[in-house]
């Protein structure tokens, strides 16, 4: 089919308006390699953190993120949602924790659970454009990046104690959450500590379950109403983490831990147990040589496998143990132009052992290099 060239025009209307004191601060996009605001960045991108982060009652990412311009998610079950970019899902759309995959096994299925619990969360990022491919080939979709203070990149004076704690309860499912988190600081070094617990109930729904051409087609003498069955989940974690900071610079290490159980509500009596521990290692170097702003570097593993179960009886296990290491180096600008060059190597084997598996065992090796100007 023939390609047609499109012409878009912007007019601009003027519009009066009252003009008022107030400064908003600038939101800084980390996804982006220079670190731009909002508003300078060659990709549209949105930012979730603070009240509107904090405010909600959705327990997933796709819950918190649907509605937000160009995304919407995947909704299989409460217990699992995705986030959709511009009709783009599973393995086009990349989930990143502090700019490194979150490596596990969502994007294989809608009914697989995001491995990144948005209880530490400081914000969320959604970037779309061409600059989503600095973070692999497969990423045409978009980039959702879930950012959480667990590595401390700023100082604090020796004994000060600053911490966070947060609970919530919703009425439709019986929501109960509990969350805190603890940072310290011991001279150079920054010590830090969260944990949460999660649970609900079988989601309370106006009406029967099921479709009403569902119910002609397949009666049931016991139909659900006024409830979705098996919808409730239960999830706790966890994390520690230490940074030794100074002038120019700083590294860190976290370790944290997940649980998660579910049903799914699309098969009666079928629940998903997963568990995740996670290692993450990072830190930067601020200006370390002439014509350089900073070299930052990344890096994560992962150990993840959930199980599905059909009532007392194992169905599918799937399981995925792999590393992401990213390093980024930032120069000043020369000339036009301003930007970075890196080099990012994704490793990790896959599987999916059961009857119902369908998918092979799959060994993933990427090295990917880019440049953004």
């Amino acid at each position: 089919m023939k390609s047609i060239p499109i012409l878009s025009l912007l007019a601009a209307t003027p519009v009066w308006c009252q003009s008022t004191s107030e400064t908003l601060a600038p939101l800084i996009v980390t996804a982006s390699p220079t670190e731009r605001t909002l508003f300078d960045l060659v990709q549209p991108a949105t930012v979730i953190s603070g009240h509107e982060l904090a405010a909600g009652n959705q327990q997933t990412l796709g819950e918190i993120l649907d509605g937000q311009p160009g995304v919407s998610a995947t909704q299989f079950a409460p217990g699992s949602s995705r986030p959709i970019i511009r009709g783009l899902g599973d393995d086009r759309v990349r989930i990143l924790q502090n700019g490194t995959s979150v490596l596990d096994v969502s994007n294989v299925s809608p009914d697989h659970a995001v491995s990144s619990d948005l209880s530490s969360a400081s914000s969320v990022e959604v970037v779309r454009g061409p600059a989503t491919l600095l973070y692999g080939p497969n990423a045409i979709g978009g980039v959702v990046n879930v950012i959480d203070g667990r590595i401390a990149e700023k100082a604090m004076e020796s004994g000060d104690m600053n911490g966070y704690f947060d609970t919530k309860y919703g009425s439709a499912d019986e929501l109960f959450s509990l969350s805190g988190g603890l940072n310290l600081g011991a001279g150079p070094l920054v010590f830090h500590l969260d944990a949460f617990t999660k649970s609900t109930e079988n989601l309370e729904i106006p009406g029967y379950a099921r479709s009403s051409r569902l119910r002609q087609d397949d009666p049931q003498p016991d139909e659900a109403r006024g409830f979705l069955p098996n919808s409730a989940t239960e999830s706790t974690g966890g994390a520690f983490g230490a940074s030794y900071i100074w002038e120019k610079g700083f590294i860190g290490i976290s370790f944290s831990g997940l649980d998660s159980e579910y049903g799914l509500v699309a098969e009666e009596g079928v629940f998903i147990d997963l568990q995740q521990r996670r290692w993450d290692l990072r830190g930067a170097f601020y200006e370390p040589a002439k014509g350089l702003r900073e070299i930052n570097y990344k890096f994560s593993h992962s150990d993840y496998e959930h199980t599905e179960f059909e009532g007392a009886e194992v169905g599918t296990i799937f399981k995925t143990d792999g590393y992401n290491a990213r390093v980024e180096v930032k120069h000043e600008k020369i000339a036009l132009l301003e930007g970075a060059v890196g080099f990012e190597i994704q490793n990790n084997d896959f599987s999916a052992l059961g009857e119902e598996a369908f998918l092979p065992s799959v060994e993933n090796h990427a090295q990917s290099l880019f440049l953004f100007e």
